[in-house]
């Protein structure tokens, strides 16, 4: 199941006088994927990509107190927020006396010791445990899949706690 979207955005662009003229819709592309894409907010989550209306400008309105040129852009964005209970397949980035840490993408993710199964545990940065009589060693750098229990938003992107799924 994809948790990926696709959402209307109303965006003001501050147009400064002098990138007025020819490139003008070049400029407001520029500044609105600069603003937008590859971002976390908190609101919306991950903003992979945009698609600007090219008929979604407004002709721009001066603002009085700046001087600068306000134009309203409509952009169509693909965002990615993490939601409770989601199957994610991560990456294991690091293991420490704490816990697992792993990432998917832009969104970083880690295991509790606590939150470990039984029949796993920590060992010199690798997380050994027990499969239908077998021992199974998993290390940094292996792909993992994981359930997220909870999100926060933390110095600007989102973060999930998450457990081992038992698939």
């Amino acid at each position: 199941m994809s948790h990926r979207t696709v959402v209307k955005i109303k965006h003001t662009v501050h147009v400064h006088p002098q990138y007025l003229g020819a490139a003008l819709c070049a400029y407001i592309e520029r500044e609105t994927r600069a603003h937008f894409e590859k971002k976390w907010t908190e609101q919306r989550g991950y903003v992979e990509s945009i698609v600007i209306d090219p008929i979604g400008c407004s002709a721009g309105l001066i603002n009085t107190r700046t001087g600068f040129v306000d134009v309203d852009v409509d952009l169509l964005a693909t965002v990615y927020k993490p939601e409770q209970g989601q199957l994610v397949t991560t990456i294991i980035e690091s293991i420490d006396s704490f816990g697992v840490h792993a990432y998917a993408g832009p969104l970083r993710m880690f295991v509790a010791k606590q939150m470990l199964a039984r029949k796993y545990r920590i060992e010199k940065h690798q997380l050994v445990g027990r499969q239908e009589g077998e021992e199974q060693t998993l290390q940094v750098g292996d792909s993992v899949r994981l359930r997220i229990i909870g999100t926060s938003w933390v110095d600007g992107a989102y973060f999930s706690i998450a457990q081992l799924a038992e698939d």
